[in-house]
């Protein structure tokens, strides 16, 4: 019901300015034009700020939006086919889209990374799984960590936890997560900011997986600069409570004959 409504007053003049400022509009944002103009100019404002103090290039500002609207603790369809078409605009590429989607997916890697630990803290002494721990690395476990962390740049203990663990399952893995890094679409610098945004990403916010792929994406080239603007992007992720719940509201005030627009 929302698309098929002409915007008048105050809400059309919201929308203008939001469009001059910021390029773009969506349908859903025309319920929080009428619920809440002011509230929607103020947005506006602040997301001039930071496209305006933003380090990363429009392009870039864009993947980094995908990844964030990809990222499986979020999967926001809407945003993710505006950032793409955005960056499509801007001569992305499909092979840039692609690498920005296989690396957002390798955050399920993060259930190992987290959960193996409290199980081994849990399990008796004498379950095999606490004894498969703590076998010695072998030289074939030395070179597939050096292959993982030549990939993502990162390696912890919690990473030695899952290759004890693996047998067959981590060079599998290892396998496909290089998939990504072997392709050249996007730079290492632009591979690693995708991979810290879908970590700061508000949805998720892995302590360590923010502190690890930071610690790889300055080793790329980033600046704190550039991490600064991903954590603001990420932070904006909030904004999309207003996206998808209000055109709701406006549905349901209609129905109930409470919706009064302003003019």
């Amino acid at each position: 019901m929302m698309a098929n409504r002409e915007l008048t007053g105050r809400a059309k003049a919201v929308k203008e300015e939001f469009i001059r400022l910021r390029g773009f509009w969506v349908d859903e944002y025309d319920a929080m034009a009428i619920l809440c103009p002011d509230f929607l100019e103020k947005l506006v404002a602040t997301g001039g700020v930071v496209k305006k103090s933003s380090t990363l290039s429009p392009l870039l500002h864009h993947l980094v939006a995908v990844a964030l609207d990809a990222s499986i603790t979020h999967l926001f369809d809407t945003g993710t086919r505006l950032h793409m078409r955005a960056a499509l605009a801007l001569g992305g590429t499909r092979e840039q889209l692609v690498e920005v989607i296989q690396i957002v997916s390798f955050l399920g890697m993060q259930s190992h990374l987290v959960g193996l630990p409290i199980i081994l803290d849990l399990v008796p002494e004498g379950d095999p799984l606490r004894e498969q721990a703590k076998r010695p690395m072998e030289e074939k476990d030395e070179a597939l960590k050096s292959q993982f962390a030549e990939s993502l740049g990162v390696w912890t203990e919690a990473h030695d936890l899952l290759l004890a663990l693996s047998d067959d399952y981590f060079p599998t893995y290892l396998e496909q997560l290089r998939v990504p890094y072997a392709t050249s679409a996007l730079t290492p610098r632009e591979k690693a900011l995708v991979l810290f945004a879908a970590n700061v990403s508000v949805t998720h916010l892995n302590e360590q997986g923010i502190r690890t792929s930071a610690t790889a994406a300055l080793a790329s080239g980033c600046s704190g600069e550039d991490l600064l603007h991903v954590i603001r992007l990420a932070s904006s992720l909030g904004m999309q409570s207003c996206v998808v719940s209000f055109p709701i509201l406006v549905d349901e005030l209609e129905a109930a004959g409470a919706l009064e627009v302003s003019a």
